[in-house]
């Protein structure tokens, strides 16, 4: 597991913070993802699996409140899996896949989403990462917009790509300072 940098952030007059996700955190994050997710939230078991195998898990925390308001999980995408998927580029590897990224809702629009994004992609790009993916439902514009703000592009359609039968886009983007241009 990465280790990560606590840091205390100021957003719009209040201070979030940003800290690895500890097991007891584990039903609060359920919590918030069973409120974004519904019925393709990922199960509690998964989630306490994600705690000890993510290459980054990290939750904000409002920080006045001492609340946890949402979480980020990423894994390093296996090179044997993607070249069985097809989506394998040694001219851009290693690379990082954007498992799960969720806001309570009454911290959304204020900036705290983009915050734990940027936080997450300075991480991979100081441990080397040369990419990141994830995938978006598309019937999520904000998030979608907000991946795209921040210079991920769609890559591909996904049709039927979750429990629900919602479709997806799998968006990407290039890490700045890894040898590679970031996307526009």
């Amino acid at each position: 597991m990465l280790v990560i940098r606590v840091g205390e952030i100021e957003l719009a007059g209040q201070k979030c913070r940003i800290r690895p996700v500890v097991p007891g955190d584990v039903l609060r994050v359920y919590e918030i993802e069973s409120n974004v997710f519904g019925d393709d939230k990922f199960d509690i078991m998964l989630l306490r699996d994600l705690i000890t195998n993510s290459l980054i898990f990290v939750v904000l925390e409002d920080a006045q409140a001492n609340i946890i308001v949402g979480f980020c999980i990423l894994l390093e995408i296996d090179s044997v899996e993607a070249r069985a998927s097809g989506d394998y580029d040694p001219n851009v590897e290693p690379a990082a896949h954007l498992v799960n990224i969720a806001l309570d809702e009454a911290y959304r629009y204020h900036g705290w989403g983009k915050t734990l994004m940027q936080y997450c992609l300075e991480i991979l790009r100081e441990r080397g990462f040369r990419r990141v993916q994830l995938e978006v439902n598309v019937a999520n514009a904000p998030a979608a917009a907000l991946y795209q703000g921040l210079g991920f592009r769609r890559v591909k359609f996904l049709p039927n790509y979750y429990q629900s039968g919602s479709n997806a886009y799998r968006m990407e983007k290039f890490l700045h300072g890894t040898g590679e241009l970031e996307n526009a």
